[in-house]
C-alpha cells in the first residue's frame, strides 16, 4: 500500500500496545501516519512507542473511567485527530453463562462497550465541530455475528450494532465507521500468542478453519477502512475468520 493517503495525518488508536492493536499501530505508522495509542499500563505503552519510533505517542487512560475531561485532553494532543480506532477489549474465560458474575460482566462491558461509546462520541463531535470527515473502526469479534451468552460475545455484538447506527447517523457529517470482526487470532486478550509464533505454523484442529490468524492480517484489513480506497465503505463488519462464520453451521 502505498502512503500517500495518510501522509502526516494523526490517527487515535485505543488500546494499542500488543497483539492487534500494535500491529494496526505499526501498519499505520508505515503509511505515513502519525499515531497516538491510549491504554492503562504507562510502562507497556513507553515500549511499545519505542519500538514503533517517533510517530508514535501515548496517552495513559483506563478507558472505563467515563470522563469529558480525559477525552478533551486525549483529542486535544492535536490540532486534529483525523481516523480513531477503537481496538482495547478484554475477554474472560471463566465463569461463563449460567455462571457469570455481575462484576466481570460490568468489567467486559464497561471495557469493550461504554469507553468505545463515550470515546467515539467525543470524536464525532469533534469532528462535526471542526469540520473533519473522520473515520472510525472498531474491532469486534465474529462471537458478535453469532448467538452467544458470553459477556465477551454480547459487548461485540453491540459494536457491530454500534457501527451501522454511527454510520447512519454521522455520513451526513462526512464521518465513516466500519468495524473489523477478527476470529481467533494470535494476541494477549486470547492467550493464543503463548502457543504460536506468527511465522511459525499456525495450524490447530481446535480452530474451526483449522489456522489461527496473524494479527499483521488483521491489521491490513483495518488499514483499508481507514484510507481513502474503502470511501465507498461505510456501517460495515468485515469478518475475518478465514470463513469460519459461514461454517458454523454446516456439517462436516
Amino acid at each position: 500500500m502505498t502512503a500517500l493517503y495518510w501522509k502526516e495525518r494523526m490517527w487515535l488508536l485505543r488500546g494499542g500496545y500488543s497483539g492487534i492493536g500494535l500491529a494496526i499501530a505499526k501498519r499505520c505508522i508505515e503509511s505515513g501516519a502519525n499515531v497516538l495509542i491510549t491504554g492503562r499500563n504507562e510502562e507497556n505503552l513507553k515500549g511499545c512507542v519505542e519500538r514503533l519510533g517517533e510517530r508514535a505517542s501515548y496517552y495513559v487512560h483506563d478507558i472505563r473511567e467515563v470522563h469529558e475531561k480525559s477525552y478533551d485532553e486525549i483529542l486535544g494532543r492535536f490540532d486534529q485527530v483525523d481516523c480513531l480506532v477503537n481496538n482495547a477489549g478484554i475477554s474472560p474465560t471463566s465463569s461463563l453463562f449460567p455462571e457469570c458474575e455481575y462484576d466481570l460482566y460490568n468489567d467486559v462491558f464497561d471495557t469493550n462497550l461504554r469507553g468505545l461509546y463515550f470515546l467515539t462520541q467525543a470524536y464525532v463531535r469533534q469532528c462535526i465541530e471542526k469540520k473533519v470527515k473522520g473515520v472510525i473502526v472498531n474491532v469486534a469479534s465474529n462471537s458478535g455475528l453469532v448467538g452467544v451468552t458470553s459477556p465477551y460475545g454480547l459487548s461485540k455484538k453491540a459494536v457491530v450494532s454500534f457501527t451501522e447506527g454511527i454510520a447512519k447517523k454521522c455520513y451526513k457529517y462526512g464521518i465513516r465507521c466500519n468495524a473489523v470482526a477478527p476470529g481467533v487470532t494470535l494476541s494477549n486478550i486470547t492467550g493464543w500468542s503463548r502457543k504460536y509464533s506468527p511465522e511459525g505454523n499456525l495450524y490447530d484442529i481446535n480452530v474451526r478453519t483449522k489456522r489461527v490468524l496473524r494479527a499483521e492480517e488483521i491489521a491490513e484489513v483495518t488499514l483499508f477502512l481507514l484510507s481513502n480506497r474503502s470511501a465507498c465503505v461505510n456501517g460495515q463488519t468485515i469478518v475475518c475468520d478465514n470463513g469460519g462464520t459461514l461454517a458454523a453451521g454446516s456439517i462436516e
